[in-house]
């Protein structure tokens, strides 16, 4: 995984957290301790934390991860 925090230049979001998982390992994300890690920073609402995965992308947001299509 390779993580980059990014200050936000959105009105919505303050900093974007963005995670590029390797295909290797593209499950990691959900798995400890990353997984506590990614929903502590959510917890911010001006933070959006971003999971891209191959060809699929995921919003982590408390208590949820949601799956997002790109456009």
């Amino acid at each position: 995984m390779v993580v980059q925090i990014t200050g936000g230049h959105d009105a919505a979001f303050d900093r974007f957290v963005d995670v590029h998982v390797d295909r290797g390992a593209a499950d990691a994300w959900r798995s400890k301790p990353y997984a506590a890690d990614l929903r502590r920073l959510s917890a911010d609402p001006r933070t959006l934390v971003r999971i891209f995965q191959s060809n699929r992308t995921f919003v982590v947001r408390p208590g949820e991860v949601l799956e997002v299509k790109r456009a």
